[in-house]
């Protein structure tokens, strides 16, 4: 089973391309280019590149920030849309993407967590910090979606609890989602290595003792690609912005996780899925 993470596309940000050394650009089509982007090429890899292999389904991971909300001042100025007008708008493009695979795969697994960016006050909360955070909402409403559709509803298994951890199993492996924001730190030398296993370390002692346990965790939040040991950690689809280019922070290009879980030996092939577009609005706009 192919498991694709959709996580930080901190849809309808706007990025400055000349803000960030012109190495990467942002805005409402260009998002519409590399979601687009996103499903088709994990299609593209595993029919093209991972061939012979016999696949019952896929699993699309949604790991939480969806949007950037209205957390800081900065983007209450700088957002294409209004949050309202964002949740109507982008259903279409992400029920276009999961009948893609749909078709493709036969079936969809879809657990869900939501990110700290779309929360609908000020600060983190811990109470009700699911069902009142907007990824929460809109994951609903695509849902919602196909619940009315004959097709390809029955197709589509859902997994949308209301703790800020999903736990879910593809055969034998069992993984436990949750989107990254309760690791602190990484300012080190380590990078974000050493909060990621001290909440490695936290999350799997818990989930035994409430006889949950797990073999992978899942996240997003970080925007680094990075795969290590127990622990998977998702790109973004946003890419590089000005947060990360003034705190120096490594570039890194627009881009999810893709991985399959193998009924016997677990999680075994993996790759990255470049978003990127050949000839993004941003790209014109650097050479105009």
């Amino acid at each position: 089973i192919a498991t694709l993470i959709f996580s930080d596309a901190h849809l309808d940000e706007k990025v400055k391309a000349r803000q960030v050394g012109g190495k990467n650009g942002y805005d409402r089509p260009t998002a519409l280019i590399r979601v687009n982007n996103m499903f088709v090429n994990t299609v593209k890899v595993c029919r093209d590149y991972w061939k012979g292999l016999t696949y019952p389904g896929i699993c699309l991971a949604h790991g939480g920030d969806t949007f950037s909300g209205f957390i800081h001042p900065e983007l209450a100025q700088s957002n294409a849309a209004t949050m309202m007008e964002s949740l109507l708008y982008w259903i279409d493009p992400i029920e276009r993407g999961i009948k893609m695979l749909a078709d493709e795969f036969g079936s969809v697994i879809i657990p869900s967590t939501v990110g700290n960016h779309p929360r609908n006050s000020f600060k983190p909360v811990h109470k009700n910090r699911v069902v009142d955070n907007f990824d929460w909402l809109f994951i609903q409403l695509v849902r919602s979606r196909f619940e009315r559709d004959s097709k390809y509803g029955p197709k589509i298994t859902w997994i949308v609890p209301e703790s800020a951890d999903t736990h879910y199993q593809l055969f034998s492996t069992r993984y436990c989602l949750t989107h990254g924001d309760q690791a602190r730190g990484g300012s080190g030398i380590a990078g974000a290595l050493s909060p990621l296993m001290i909440m490695y370390a936290r999350k799997i002692k818990r989930a035994q003792a409430l006889g949950k346990p797990f073999d992978y965790l899942v996240m997003g939040h970080w925007h680094q690609y990075m795969m290590f040991k127990s622990i998977i950690v998702n790109g973004s689809v946003k890419g590089y912005d000005e947060y990360a280019y003034n705190n120096n922070f490594d570039f890194e290009p627009p881009r999810q996780a893709l991985w399959l879980t193998d009924a016997k030996y677990g999680v075994t092939f993996s790759c990255p899925v470049h978003v990127l577009g050949d000839n993004e609005p941003w790209m014109q706009e650097q050479t105009a």
